[in-house]
């Protein structure tokens, strides 16, 4: 969405071994749009493990296992599939060595990093007072 979060409300349903691996978390965003986590380990093993949905702006996006992917606008959809998983994680630290070589800035801002932080810190504290937890990545503050 371009925008940070400003509020997390979530809420878990515990397995029988007390375990925290059945959660929902709504994030609320500074520009007024929301985005929902479920996280579950309830499914069956033939489910796709990661699937993303995403909506806005006149088109439906989808994520499946980081092997495929669909988007569709205007009536029409385009589906990709590739062989193996790709999550971004090589390619995003390719991109942030060679920005460190080539003496360029970051091509993720500090301060994104700090709001994904920030809002999984608040996803705990929810989970654990049962109320939503305000996300301030404004007030970043460094020690002196």
């Amino acid at each position: 969405t371009a925008s940070y979060p400003v509020r997390v409300q979530a809420s878990e349903a515990r397995t029988s071994q007390g375990l925290r691996d059945n959660l929902t978390a709504v994030l609320e965003m500074a520009d007024g749009s929301a985005a929902t986590i479920t996280y579950t380990s309830a499914g069956d093993k033939s489910f796709p493990r990661e699937y993303v949905e995403v909506f806005g702006g006149g088109l439906a996006a989808t994520i499946d296992n980081f092997k495929g992917s669909s988007i569709a606008r205007g009536g029409k959809a385009d589906r990709r599939r590739a062989w193996g998983v790709d999550r971004g994680h090589v390619a995003e630290l390719a991109a942030f060595f060679a920005a460190l070589r080539q003496g360029h800035e970051s091509p993720v801002a500090l301060q994104d990093y700090a709001a994904t932080t920030l809002a999984t810190f608040a996803i705990e504290e929810s989970l654990a007072c049962r109320q939503p937890v305000a996300v301030d990545v404004n007030n970043l503050t460094c020690p002196a």
